[in-house]
């Protein structure tokens, strides 16, 4: 029998994939599609030279760039491409993206992986997979700060991971990472916590970070990745830039948290599902942070540094001064009538939630996020001020107040239908 008749045989097959996009720019639309292809690509291990033809539906609310942008950035400039818009569903998926590529294989049709990300699961949940990724099995990660984000961040990575270390001020902290294999190793001491490190993750407060940013340098080996996940991006990416070059630094932030801080706080499911901004400082993003961040089951979002701190102020910040100031003005009320705590309940509770976050933490990301945090918090006092003039009989508004009543409903409601 000849050798051509033992080979396997080579067919044309199909396997398909969806995503969603967090937002309907060609930047989102682009990182969203492109990870999907990474995904499909590496779960299958195709060739861009075994790709017959892609075809690419987008649902009629992504309308910023075609889907099939991402396939040409990746090189596949031989491969025909096919974009199509899907038509408009009652109840359907909102800003997906779907993918059927074809591709020469010898895989068995029963081999395939399809792969489905983010909301998209919820259309084939039967097909969700979450494998370790190839890119970080070999890899050695530290993370410096074990409060709730460093903690959620490793309980997320440890077994994802060759080897996992963390670094932490506190000795008790480290005692606590250590007893509840949060990570593999733990110390106080930052040179021997990042040595040999593929991968340090700053997860410290803002100013703690631009303090260890400014020692670290030395301390790496040649091409170490350094990222950061704190909540204010202009200055970390900034003092970033100076690092020695043989040091690749990305700016990160992670869309998730909690009111409540500490290690004992973290969650190893905190990021499932929730965006996780990256900042390009000096050689763009790499593909070992973006597969670091789908690792934890966020998805990577890049955008620019100051972009995102106007931002986090407008949802993250602002939300929080809000918040505290209502707080206040309740306690203000309490002096004279104690009553008022015994009555506060789910409407209370829900607006005043944030308040109790780390001060601590919370002072920190203010101060390193000011002009935005100032510009918006002032937008605020005016929206509030509207209110007010509406409502009070002494004084004519500008706008109506039901119509602004209105208008913020509508607003509310369709964030959340469109986080569905």
């Amino acid at each position: 029998m000849s050798e051509c008749a033992l080979a396997p045989i080579c067919l044309c097959r199909g396997v398909r994939g969806a995503t969603t996009v967090y937002e309907d720019t060609a930047e989102a639309v682009v990182a969203a599609t492109r990870e999907l292809l990474q995904a499909i690509i590496a779960a299958n291990d195709i060739k861009a030279s075994e790709v017959a033809s892609v075809i690419f539906t987008a649902t009629p609310d992504l309308a910023a760039a075609p889907p099939a942008v991402a396939a040409r950035e990746m090189g596949w400039t031989n491969v025909p491409l096919l974009c199509m818009q899907e038509m408009p569903v009652n109840g359907a998926l909102p800003r997906a993206v779907r993918v059927l590529i074809h591709w020469n294989t010898t895989t068995p049709q029963d081999k395939i992986v399809h792969i489905y990300l983010h909301d998209a699961k919820k259309l084939r949940p039967d097909l969700v997979q979450r494998e370790r990724p190839a890119d970080l099995i070999d890899r050695r990660v530290t993370i410096v700060g074990l409060g709730l984000i460093g903690g959620s961040l490793a309980l997320a990575l440890r077994d994802q991971v060759a080897h996992l270390a963390g670094v932490d001020a506190d000795p008790r902290t480290v005692a606590l990472a250590l007893e509840r294999g949060v990570t593999h190793a733990a110390t106080t001491g930052l040179a021997e916590g990042v040595r040999d490190a593929d991968i340090v993750v700053l997860a410290a407060p803002v100013r703690a970070n631009l303090a260890i940013i400014e020692q670290i340098g030395p301390l790496l080996k040649e091409g170490c990745i350094l990222m950061d996940v704190g909540s204010s991006k202009t200055d970390v990416c900034s003092a970033m830039r100076k690092l020695p070059a043989h040091v690749i630094a990305v700016g990160g932030h992670p869309m998730a948290g909690k009111e409540t801080a500490g290690l004992k706080a973290a969650d190893g499911d905190l990021f499932v599902d929730r965006p996780f901004v990256l900042c390009g400082v000096r050689h763009g993003i790499p593909r070992l942070v973006e597969a670091l961040v789908r690792a934890t089951g966020a998805f990577p979002l890049p955008l620019e540094p100051e972009r995102h701190d106007r931002l986090a102020a407008a949802i993250s910040h602002v939300p929080y001064l809000l918040s505290v100031a209502l707080v206040r003005m309740v306690a203000q009320v309490s002096l004279t009538d104690p009553w008022v705590w015994t009555l506060a309940a789910t409407g209370f509770g829900d607006v005043s939630r944030v308040a109790a976050s780390d001060a601590t933490m919370m002072e920190d990301i203010l101060v390193t996020n000011r002009a935005p945090v100032v510009e918006l918090a002032t937008l605020a006092r005016t929206a509030l001020d509207e209110l007010i003039a509406a409502i009070d009989p002494n004084q004519e508004g500008p706008i109506e107040l039901r119509a602004q009543l209105v208008e913020a409903q509508a607003a509310r409601l369709g964030w959340a239908r469109d986080r569905r």
